[in-house]
This record gives structure tokens, C-alpha cells and sequence, in this order.
């Protein structure tokens, strides 16, 4: 038996993918692995078979293996988490995971010495939506002008100001665990 996947494998399980189930694909700089969480507990709690990417299959290397992990599944939804951390991962991401829906979480001033802005931001995850522009596109209402302007069509949730406040910093990450400071507070640990 082979190990790993060839493009060609990556390929031909999205297209499969694309075909046997609902795939949804939420991106954005805060509340990512919140909203992944809570969809997958809706999904859960109904009678639906659905496949949720894992916490830390959200960045490039292991997207094509959760989307391989969902076609063996044979979930009736799926959730792929996609975390953007540098410029072309976003349509990099969008070969790999099908999706029939799209949700923005807000964008935030993350990962700048890859993309700079709040705009290089934006943009790279746009890039997401428009190589699927077939998908329904929902997103935070913080994103409205900054998706507008690139001409986007969404459907928005939220609320004006509901936006998150909270700057933090990761201090030290290790394989069983990461600490994060945050801005007028004190250093907390995540195992």
C-alpha cells in the first residue's frame, strides 16, 4: 500500500466529495474553531451523519487528509475548519476542500508579516470564496465593507460592534501545549 496522497488522489476525493455530501468551510481570524465546534455539536445532535475536521487539521498540510477522512466517513455534512496563515494558502485550500457553503468568521489583523494588512487579510481569504462560486457565502457583519468592496456577494450575521476586542499573542507553543498572553491580563495555558 501507498503512503500518502498523490495530487491526483487529492483531486478526484473532492470531486467525490463535492458530490455525496454537504461541505461547509469556515474560515476567518476569530472564532474559527468556535463556530467548526458548535456546528458540529447541531449536526451532532440530529440525525445527520457529518464529519468535523479535527482541531489541528485546520492548515494546509492536513486538509487533504481530513477531506479523505470525510469520504471514508460517508458523512452527509461536513465541516472543514481553514486556517489561512500565509499569502496562497487560501486558494491552495480552496483545490483541496469542496464546499457548497462558506462562512467568514471575523477578520482580524493576524498573520501580518505574511499579509501585512487588515486588507492582505481579507484578501487572501476572499481568495477562498472565489475559486467556489457556486457556494452560499455567509459572513461576520465586521467583513461587510471589506467584502463589498471586492464585490462579494454574502449573507451577514452579527451584530454592528459584536466584533472580538481581545488582542493576544501566542508566547510559547510546544506539542502538548501552548501558552497565549493577552493584552491587560494574565498568560494563560492551553493543553
Amino acid at each position: 500500500e501507498k503512503a500518502g496522497l498523490s495530487v491526483n488522489d487529492i483531486l478526484e476525493n473532492k470531486s467525490r466529495l463535492d458530490k455525496q455530501s454537504i461541505n461547509i468551510a469556515v474560515l476567518g481570524s476569530v472564532g474559527k474553531s468556535t463556530l467548526v465546534r458548535i456546528l458540529s455539536a447541531l449536526l451532532h445532535s440530529g440525525d445527520q451523519i457529518s464529519y468535523v475536521t479535527k482541531v489541528n487539521d485546520n492548515w494546509l498540510p492536513q486538509l487533504p487528509f481530513a477531506v479523505e477522512l470525510a469520504l471514508r466517513s460517508r458523512a452527509n455534512t461536513c465541516v472543514f475548519e481553514c486556517g489561512v496563515a500565509s499569502k496562497g494558502d487560501a486558494k491552495l485550500m480552496a483545490a483541496v476542500v469542496p464546499a457548497n457553503i462558506v462562512i467568514y468568521t471575523e477578520f482580524a489583523e493576524v498573520n501580518l508579516a505574511e499579509l501585512c494588512s487588515l486588507d492582505g487579510v481579507t484578501e487572501e481569504k476572499f481568495q477562498f470564496a472565489s475559486q467556489h462560486p457556486g457556494a452560499k457565502v455567509f459572513s461576520h457583519i465586521a467583513n461587510r465593507s471589506q467584502l463589498q468592496k471586492r464585490g462579494l456577494f454574502c449573507h451577514f450575521y452579527g451584530k454592528e460592534g459584536s466584533e472580538a476586542t481581545v488582542t493576544y499573542k501566542i508566547e510559547r507553543m510546544t506539542e502538548s501545549s501552548t501558552t497565549i498572553g493577552i493584552s491587560d491580563r494574565k498568560n494563560f495555558k492551553v493543553r
